[in-house]
């Protein structure tokens, strides 16, 4: 740890002392997570040690640090048991932490405006805990209540690791907390900047108080604590965080979760990201919208189940209703996907499925939801497995032109509109029993374009402007693939482009999607960062 120096006269060179490569691992640890430093991260690190001393006074602290992400391939399907292709990125949280004598965690954002201070009581977040299963107790009505009071509060993200923490050691009596927060991740982008602040909480947590987590449950630990904040995802972003290597692809997978391969970026070739500037905020209604989804892959499977009970045995995941894993051919698996409900409504399921099973699904969002869109998204859930589990395969022998079709593929699964002239036109995917029939006929007839690769279902979070964005970026010559990057309802795409062509794409969305809507151009090339951890001070 470093202490903070207690004299102003004495804190700038002490400060430049702190992050000399000479006298610390600082510089080394920053050389491992991006090669070349920025003076950015210098700077900010130097900021925010300062800021932690005037705020809290002198004592010892750490410097955690989380990297936001990207998964170039295997969207919405980590907690199906699918793959991720994940890239940790140079936009990262940093969090200045030191232990305190209590049980409360005071923290404190450089951007205080939007992120005001706040103090919060360990033994207050888990008040009802009484050694139930952790999802029983999120799933709690007094848990539930707070979280949509908190409404994405950002200091709900920091108590969320601590709560599960305290909850995995009963035994052990979590110290509180002193913390300054601060980083470079667009807020509500789909970058993943709320669960990269859960990952550098727990590296704090961790790191304070002794704990020895493996890098697998750490991940873990990070994907169920989130479920604190109201939201039922999986675990692929932090494994990205935790995982992440620079210049690399790495390829995690789930139940059990394993990091399974790690390939090189492609040579030649840039990810651009470019934020749409509409908030991807993760409040009561974006969570309805995106737990339904969730809700409608697990309705999926258990009426798969139902209507085959003969391969309900082999069927644990979403990933397992799969022709090879039930030994039947493709294009007969296509044809009992017809037997799955284009929807179906929260009283058919009610009466269909088990009581418990339905209690659990819907507690994750509001009754306002009684549909369920169930075929199109199991679709696109299998298809989006499919690519992810060969996208290293793909990435190794170079074939671009395929992972470029794939990445357009896999975003007209969450696609709902499309643009021509300027014109929007609605967009939809069929799924229909007719459609599949022909799908199936054409795989039996061995046509490329039937691969289960090849297919987009439907999905649906996407929005029209940044559909927009990405037809924009389609017509620009070098473009190999474009995508929404994250969960959806806003924030970011991502490009992968030739590096030639990284400036005409960049001039091309800001004539024609940024100043026309009035906004700051928000483009920026991606570099792959090194994972999370504690900087070596």
């Amino acid at each position: 740890m470093v202490r903070i120096p207690a004299t102003r006269a004495r804190r700038t060179s002490v400060l430049q002392q702190t992050l000399d490569e000479r006298t610390t691992g600082v510089m080394a640890a920053l050389t491992r997570i991006y090669g070349d430093v920025p003076e950015s991260k210098r700077r900010l690190i130097a900021e925010m040690l300062a800021a932690y001393r005037a705020r809290y006074g002198d004592e010892e602290v750490i410097v955690a640090r989380a990297p936001g992400r990207v998964n170039i391939m295997g969207r919405h399907v980590d907690h199906q048991g699918g793959m991720n292709n994940h890239i940790a990125i140079d936009r990262d949280f940093f969090l200045v932490a030191g232990a305190s004598h209590d049980r409360l965690v005071r923290m404190a954002n450089l951007d205080d405006a939007q992120f005001p201070a706040n103090v919060r009581d360990i033994d207050a977040t888990i008040a009802g805990y009484t050694g139930q299963p952790w999802l029983d107790f999120v799933n709690s009505a007094e848990v539930l209540g707070r979280a949509e009071q908190a409404r994405g509060d950002w200091s709900q993200y920091v108590m969320a690791p601590i709560a599960r923490l305290q909850v995995e050691f009963p035994g052990l009596r979590l110290a509180g907390m002193h913390i300054l927060a601060g980083g470079s991740i667009p807020i509500a982008s789909g970058l993943s900047s709320s669960s990269a602040l859960v990952v550098a909480a727990m590296e704090s947590v961790v790191h304070l108080n002794g704990i020895e987590l493996g890098a697998e449950r750490f991940v873990e630990l990070c994907g169920e604590g989130e479920w604190f904040v109201g939201t039922r995802g999986g675990t692929g972003d932090h494994a990205a965080m935790k995982y992440g290597r620079r210049g690399a692809v790495v390829q995690v997978g789930f139940f059990p979760f394993r990091q399974v391969a790690r390939v090189e970026f492609p040579a030649g070739y840039a990810l651009l990201v470019c934020n749409s500037q509409i908030r991807a905020q993760k409040t009561v209604g974006a969570k309805d919208i995106y737990n339904q989804r969730v809700a409608c892959y697990q309705i999926g499977r258990e009426l798969f189940k139902q209507e085959f009970p003969q391969y309900a045995d082999r069927i644990a995941h979403l990933r397992d209703i799969d022709a090879e894993t039930l030994e039947v051919p493709y294009p007969e698996l296509l044809g009992m996907l017809t037997r799955l409900p284009m929807t179906i409504t929260r009283e058919e399921i009610a009466a269909r499925l088990d009581a418990e099973f339905c209690r659990r699904i819907f507690a994750g969002h509001s009754e306002s939801i009684r549909e369920y869109p169930v075929r199109s998204v199991v679709i696109y859930g299998l298809a989006e497995m499919a690519r992810s589990v060969r996208t290293p395969e793909i990435l190794n022998c170079g074939d671009i032109e395929t992972f470029g079709r794939w990445m357009n593929t896999s975003h007209n699964g969450d696609r709902v509109a499309s643009w021509t002239d300027g014109r929007e036109m609605p967009f939809q995917v069929d799924c229909g029993d007719d459609a599949l029939a022909a799908l199936a006929d054409a795989a039996r007839a061995g046509r490329p374009e039937a691969a289960l690769t090849e297919q987009a279902g439907s999905y649906a979070c996407s929005l029209p402007r940044i559909d927009f964005m990405v037809d924009t970026a389609l017509a620009v010559e070098g473009v190999a693939g474009v995508q929404l990057a994250g969960a959806g309802l806003g924030g970011c795409i991502m490009v992968l482009v030739k590096s030639e062509a990284v400036e005409p794409l960049s001039q091309l969305l800001i004539a024609r999607y940024y100043e026309p809507n009035g906004l700051e151009p928000a483009l920026y090339t991606c570099y792959q960062a090194g994972g999370s951890g504690v900087l070596a001070l």
